[in-house]
């Protein structure tokens, strides 16, 4: 078996936390361990009750990278790691470095794109030199590491670009689920129905995060011109965006923001059409748990979205900020329910077989093996 020590900044609800729980604990012929760095623990008891041990830095500094080396240090000394696996900027450099310093593999993911020209369209001056500063510093580390794992093409592409890296060095690794979470009960979807004051409306969905970049606005405007009086949009996420989403929302009876909701297999079961509207994305996982619930997904035409679905047979695409042409698509689907039931069935038969974590888990261990194997 071997031992794999994961490193991540925080276990706060996010598509990578998520991703390293359900990788840690179905990953076969491997024993894992999680380390957290900062505060924040929303979903570390989860990791717990799948017998996957976390230890706990709780460093109180932003970054506290002299702190964070020599503790990982010490821990790798203590649980005698196989592979150190890290993920997110702040705990890519601290864990890379320090797996370097005790002899041990390093396989860095790769999992949002940080130095694209959409990214930075949104940064302030001060944000861009930060920005440029973070590239440098994760080029520099990346120096370090054995082997790289990019959830989607799009992401490998990224970063070959923007860090220089040789693209036989990246394996792409989509983001997984476990399937059989979004077998849900009627039941359960009828308890989001009455709870949610739905009745028989139409239920368009989104799940992000509240930022600038999910475009959450462009949503809500499509959503206010349709030409239908029966539909509701929910939107399930929070974050530092949200006084301008409940702006944009105010005085639409029509759009319920839920906040963070850890019931979304249900929320999904009761919805009929599933919405991304982002401006990039590493792999959406929000979107994989939509196509595995068998809802037909709308996304924008980034890279990473038409390299998840297939438009007009597995989803349909709309070009990124262009509301009147989502209306379309949501009008279609809307008024065509066996049409978008069609793309829901499809959207699940590929999502299995392309994105279960079983499939996800079994090609981790393989990069595992590949790594170790080259170190011994």
């Amino acid at each position: 078996m071997l031992r794999v020590l994961y490193v991540i900044d925080t276990l706060g609800i996010g598509g990578s936390e998520r991703s390293i729980l359900d990788i840690a604990s179905t990953c076969p012929g491997i024993t894992p361990f999680v380390c957290r760095l900062y505060p924040g623990n929303t979903i570390e008891p989860e990791f717990t009750k799948r017998d996957v041990p976390v230890h706990a830095f709780d460093i109180p500094d932003k970054y506290g990278w002299p702190t964070a080396i020599r503790r990982l240090r010490r821990l790798i000394r203590r649980i005698r790691p196989d592979v150190v696996h890290t993920t997110l900027f702040r705990s890519d450099v601290a864990g890379r470095i320090a797996a370097r310093l005790e002899g041990v593999p390093v396989v860095s993911s790769f999992v949002n794109e940080n130095y694209g020209d959409n990214h930075r369209r949104h940064l302030s001056r001060v944000g861009l030199l930060k920005n440029r500063g973070v590239q440098a510093l994760d080029f520099a580390t990346a120096r370090l590491v054995d082997a790289f794992a990019a959830n989607s093409g799009a992401m490998k592409a990224a970063h070959v670009e923007a860090l220089r890296l040789p693209a036989e060095r990246i394996e792409i690794i989509y983001r997984g689920r476990h399937p059989e979470r979004f077998d849900v009960e009627p039941s359960a979807a009828r308890r989001i129905v009455t709870d949610l004051g739905l009745g028989d409306r139409r239920v368009i969905t989104m799940v992000a995060r509240l930022l600038r970049r999910k475009s959450q606005g462009d949503l809500i405007e499509a959503v206010r011109g349709l030409d239908r009086d029966d539909v509701t949009l929910l939107i399930v996420g929070d974050g530092p965006d949200r006084p301008h989403v409940e702006g944009l929302a105010a005085g639409a009876p029509n759009v319920k923001l839920l906040g963070p909701r850890q019931d979304v297999p249900a929320i999904l079961a009761a919805s009929h059409v599933f919405v991304s509207t982002s401006e990039y994305e590493g792999h959406p996982g929000a979107v994989v748990e939509a196509m595995l619930a068998g809802k037909a997904v709308v996304l924008s035409d980034i890279d990473v979205h038409t390299e998840t679905v297939d438009d007009g047979r597995t989803g349909r695409i709309f070009r990124l900020h262009d509301v009147a042409g989502l209306r379309a698509v949501l009008q279609e689907l809307l008024d065509d329910p066996a049409r978008a039931r069609a793309l829901g069935v499809a959207a699940r038969e590929e999502a299995r077989r392309r994105f279960d974590i079983a499939r996800i888990a079994q090609q981790h261990l393989e990069l595992y093996q590949r790594v170790t194997a080259r170190g011994r």
